[in-house]
């Protein structure tokens, strides 16, 4: 009979790990189904900023804010995206020039 019960608790250890759950062979209060719900939109809605904290925060409107003074702040980001573009066009990966495309090439 104790050979049985072990055999159920590591098929329940197998299975909880397989199918991401917890186990809890002495049925103690853990917790477990406030960890696995979802949570509530009020807290998710508090931790992320508001659109116009998210918008002001991008590059671009601070670069605005600095656009007639003498200093020039760098955008990486923009610099790896137009290298990596002229990477591709130095393969022939890259977009066409525009009016030369596949549907411009096509017979009428």
């Amino acid at each position: 009979m104790a050979s049985l019960h072990l055999r159920r608790l590591e098929l329940a250890k197998i299975s909880a790990r397989i199918f991401n759950k917890t186990i809890n062979p002495t049925f103690s209060r853990i917790g477990r189904k406030m960890l696995e719900q979802k949570p509530s939109s009020i807290s998710i809605g508090n931790y992320y900023p508001t659109d116009e904290v998210y918008q002001s925060s991008k590059f671009r409107h601070f670069r605005n804010e600095f656009k007639d003074m003498a200093f020039k702040p760098v955008d990486f980001d923009e610099i790896d995206r137009l290298q990596a573009n002229d990477a591709l066009k130095r393969r022939g990966k890259g977009a066409p020039k525009k009016g030369n495309g596949k549907r411009s090439t096509k017979k009428k």
